[in-house]
């Protein structure tokens, strides 16, 4: 690269299977030692030290890693983190607590039984709590508040939904629970996300000893129908 100059570079990203986690790390090496003599010598490479490896479409992922360029020690001068995730269809959910490992496994991936998911709906479990820090004072705390984010995937692939609907119910129940939930229908645009505001306050007949637990459904519409069972726990905290 000649001195005053700038050089692009694309990552692209397609991988062979469903997972919000994969992730990687590109180095950057400026300068390389050629005869004794610095030379301005951009390059990227993907470290050994990296878990996983973007999966090549087509090719088997077990076992499979990234190539690794071979040469002297040479200056590293950044380092990118990148990072991915896949989903089946146009739509996903985002947000609640961790119900599951953040590491991305270099297995493959057992295809679903047919005959045992015929006909029956999955439910995707969320799971959200909400810890309100009841206050020494007389001054009434601020209700406790948490977020999901409902999305529409952008794509090249050809699909009758430019949108994905999406709705949550038993609305009243949760209300009578000391649950605010803004918006609890919508719909959101290619490319977009929407956030799902979620907030609580104790309703007169809480008790403080025993956390509140209650549950309602999330549909999205968009190539497809998918149901998320949200289990909500709520319970008061005194402030430190």
């Amino acid at each position: 690269m000649e001195p005053g100059r700038a050089q692009d570079f694309t990552v692209t990203f397609s991988p062979d299977h469903e997972s919000l986690y994969f992730s990687d790390r590109l180095q950057v090496v400026l300068f390389e030692k050629v005869g004794g003599h610095e030379v301005e010598r951009p390059e990227f490479r993907v470290p050994q030290a990296c878990t996983p490896a973007l999966p090549t479409p087509g090719a088997p992922f077990a076992g499979r890693g990234p190539s690794l360029l071979c040469s002297r020690p040479q200056k590293i001068s950044h380092q990118i983190l990148v990072k991915g995730s896949a989903r089946e269809h146009m739509m996903f959910v985002e947000g609640g607590d961790p119900l599951d490992v953040p590491v991305e496994a270099l297995t493959v991936i057992p295809a679903l039984d047919p005959e045992r998911t015929e006909g029956a709906e999955e439910l995707k479990p969320i799971l959200v709590t909400l810890a309100y820090v009841q206050l020494d004072t007389d001054t009434p705390a601020p209700p406790a508040t948490r977020e999901l984010q409902v999305g529409c995937i952008r794509t090249s692939q050809l699909s009758p939904k430019k949108t994905v609907e999406f709705s949550l119910d038993s609305i009243a129940s949760l209300q009578h629970k000391g649950f605010t939930i803004e918006p609890s229908k919508g719909f959101v645009e290619h490319g977009q996300t929407k956030t799902i505001s979620i907030s609580w306050m104790p309703p007169i007949d809480f008790d403080p000893d025993h956390p509140l637990m209650v549950s309602a459904l999330l549909q999205l519409r968009g190539d497809v129908k998918e149901t998320y069972k949200v289990l909500f726990v709520a319970q008061v905290v005194t402030s430190p």
